[in-house]
């Protein structure tokens, strides 16, 4: 099947799941909310005019943020093309790159910087800047282990623990999200004499374990992450039974994640074919995970912008096709609560990764139709402004998608701006002009 062939049979599998997507989101990621207006002397005020706006989205949408003051002359330009969408930023806090030497973390900007790996700190002005939250990645991850730390088992623990504590202490409430445990089900492929590997995985285990005991109770939420061969097929399942494990020790299991990439026009195209992360498929994943309780997230996505038998211009039309549907898709689960694109910009990345111009931008910074596409579904169809006026009690409903809102109220008797809260149905705020 030709390129342009299978791009309509997806189309049409997409089409059929249209209703369903509209709905689901309807149902999930909006709630009801009343908003009273009264005098001084608690009487209700008819006929006021309110109006609402939207501010900030409850749902995380977000992406990694690794050339993040490594742009030169175009620094200020990545962080407002980056804020313009963004809520979260992730960065790599891998333990390689992190205590480069032993005993020496590199946290701040005089620790020095590295391509794609910018100091915590950085990050973290950056989220205090701009309201956007910050997801570190991760704690432990086979092939970030550094070059300088033992291959003997019980001493590698204790030097990796000594890391986690050092960060710990630092950072532990001025990061939102840490990826505890990254890539655990490859591991076995990727670096078989792991020390701490075994066939149940249960390094995974004793990582929460002592990411809950040196962490403070405040501290930002834990999350499992897995690469994309998990959203279908014998992998999903045996993701979810590592899942459910920690679960049922009682471990700290706050966020299940599930990486998204197709590094490859291949890939790209494998996907239109319903082969490779087949939409139906990681569908029914979502569902039969959320039995668990535990909220998921996309971690990471990657979505090429050349497709073999088609056009950079077609492609990269392709791309923010899919990115749509995608989106979509996610956004209409009820245990979703994130969706975190990868790599941002065009140009080099790790190993592979920037050869199928897989991000949202070029290499000139030039928004590609993938970020426009994801631009008017998050600040445009998932947004609420409402104008609105109160009915003889002095009474208006409003059903707008979960964040905060600023809200403007007008009567004969008063005017006043305030803040507004929309996260589930039910909530309710009174205006006293």
């Amino acid at each position: 099947m030709t390129t342009k062939g299978a791009l309509r049979e997806y189309r049409r599998s997409v089409r059929a799941l249209d209703a369903q997507f509209d709905a689901d989101i309807e149902r999930y990621r909006k709630a009801d909310a009343l908003i009273r207006v009264q005098d001084r002397e608690g009487n209700p005020v008819p006929g006021a005019q309110v109006s609402l706006s939207q501010k900030t989205h409850d749902f995380t949408f977000g992406c990694n943020a690794l050339k993040l003051g490594q742009m030169g002359a175009r620094n200020a330009a990545f962080e407002e093309s980056f804020a313009r969408l963004f809520n979260l930023a992730t960065t790599t806090i891998c333990w390689s790159v992190t205590e480069t030497r032993q005993g020496f973390f590199r946290f701040s900007e005089a620790d020095g910087d590295m391509p794609r790996r910018p100091p915590l700190e950085r990050v973290i002005d950056f989220g205090r800047r701009r309201g956007i939250r910050v997801k570190g990645q991760p704690l432990m991850a086979d092939s970030w282990i550094p070059d300088w730390a033992s291959r003997d088992a019980q001493t590698l623990r204790a030097q990796w623990v000594h890391f986690v504590e050092t960060v710990a202490r630092r950072y532990a409430s001025q990061v939102d999200v840490w990826d505890v445990v990254n890539e655990a089900m490859i591991c076995p492929k990727r670096t078989p004499l792991f020390p701490l590997l075994d066939e149940a995985y249960s390094y995974v285990d004793w990582c929460f374990e002592q990411a809950a005991r040196v962490f403070p109770k405040e501290h930002g939420v834990f999350e499992l992450n897995e690469g994309a061969f998990v959203n279908w097929g014998e992998d999903a399942k045996t993701y979810e039974r590592l899942a459910q494990r920690l679960l049922d020790k009682g471990l700290p299991l706050e966020s299940i994640g599930f990486q998204f990439h197709q590094f490859s026009g291949a890939e790209g195209l494998a996907h239109l074919r319903g082969e490779h992360t087949p939409v139906e498929q990681i569908m029914e994943t979502y569902h039969s995970f959320e039995k668990l309780g535990v909220p998921l997230s996309i971690t990471e996505i990657t979505l090429p912008s050349r497709l073999p038998g088609l056009s950079p211009e077609e492609s990269e039309e392709v791309q923010a096709e899919v990115a749509w549907n995608l989106y979509r898709l996610w956004f209409s689960r009820p245990n979703m609560s994130s969706i975190i694109y990868w790599n941002f910009m065009d140009g080099k990345h790790w190993g592979n990764e920037g050869d199928c111009r897989g991000c949202l931008l070029d290499v000139n910074m030039r928004e590609k139709p993938v970020y426009q596409a994801l631009y008017q579904l998050i600040n445009r169809r998932w947004h609420t402004d409402a104008q609105l006026e109160t009915d003889a009690q002095g009474e208006c409903c409003v059903r707008g998608f979960k964040g905060d809102y600023e809200l403007t109220v007008d009567a004969p008797n008063g005017h006043t701006v305030l803040e507004m809260g929309v996260h589930r149905d039910g909530d309710a705020l009174t205006v006293t002009l």
